[in-house]
Parts: structure tokens; C-alpha cells; sequence
């Protein structure tokens, strides 16, 4: 005779395998309900495909994952003109849980400009690195970033195109 499994652990809540002979259809949608939660709460690192679209499904994105301290967000190689624009960083910052982000990293985003780069500086004032690579802005959105994030300790600059 099978014993049942025993509990899954994870922080604040126990999941139990259901009992022999019953429907798992809806166990399996309770458990994943409950690994969605806890998954939610204790993912501190995201890394997001900053397409243009980023910023219309920025609002589900960081109502679910509130706890995130690093957020890394890169366009591949050669689609920097489908890369999050000035518009789409506004949205992205309107939602973005920023009193707890402490690292962010930025990879490709071409289409981000001076203003767009000043706006995700200004919503991430406890920020304590920031890193950025092949994107294209100028001295001012620099000077924003050193105005708004009194804690910085790291910046990391690479490929910059624009600055001259």
C-alpha cells in the first residue's frame, strides 16, 4: 500500500497531496493557486523582455511580483527598435514597487531616451546599483539619475551611444 507524500514546504504555507481515489483536477488548481502566492511573494529577482509592449502589461507584471528587490529589463540584440520607449518607461514606473528595488539593470533599450531614462531614475529613489549597456541617452538623463537616487553606490556604463 502507497503512503501518501509528504508535505511540500514553503514559507507560511504547507502543501498536502490529496488523499488516494479523489479527482486531482482540482487539487492541482488549488495547489498551483498557492505556489502562484508564495512564488509571488519570495521572488526577489526579475528579469523582463523590455519589448515595446512591456508597458501595457507592466501593471499585471508588478501587482503579482511586489517583492522583487532586482529588475533587470534587456531587448536582444538587433530588435532595439521594438525596444521600451519613453512612453512605455512612464507606465512601467507607474506600477513599479519601488521602495524596495534596490538593483536595476537596463540591456538594449534603444528607443529609451533622455526623458524615459530620467523618469525610471526618479521612481527608484532607493535604488543602489544601476547598470546599463548599448542604450542610447545623453548627459542629462545622468545628471537625473544623481539627483534622484541619493543612494547609489554602483553605476555601471557600457556601449553608451548618444552621450557625445
Amino acid at each position: 500500500m502507497a503512503s501518501a507524500s509528504p508535505p511540500i514546504a514553503a514559507p507560511g504555507i504547507e502543501f498536502t497531496a490529496p488523499p488516494p481515489g479523489r479527482d486531482h483536477t482540482q487539487d492541482c488548481s488549488l495547489t498551483y493557486a498557492q505556489w502562484k502566492e508564495v512564488d509571488a511573494s519570495t521572488r526577489h529577482r526579475l528579469s523582463l523582455n523590455a519589448h515595446a509592449v512591456l508597458g501595457y502589461t507592466a501593471q499585471r507584471i508588478f501587482a503579482r511580483f511586489m517583492a522583487i528587490t532586482k529588475l533587470t529589463l534587456h531587448c536582444a540584440q538587433g530588435s532595439g527598435t521594438d525596444s521600451l520607449s519613453d512612453d512605455g518607461a512612464r507606465h512601467v514606473v507607474a506600477v513599479l514597487p519601488s521602495e524596495r528595488l534596490a538593483r536595476l539593470k537596463l540591456r538594449g533599450l534603444r528607443q529609451l531616451s533622455d526623458d524615459g531614462f530620467a523618469s525610471l531614475a526618479g521612481a527608484t529613489p532607493v535604488i543602489r546599483k544601476l547598470s546599463v549597456a548599448s542604450i542610447s541617452f545623453g548627459p542629462k538623463a545622468f545628471v537625473a539619475v544623481l539627483r534622484s537616487c541619493p543612494l547609489l553606490e554602483d553605476l555601471s556604463v557600457k556601449r553608451l551611444h548618444g552621450l557625445l
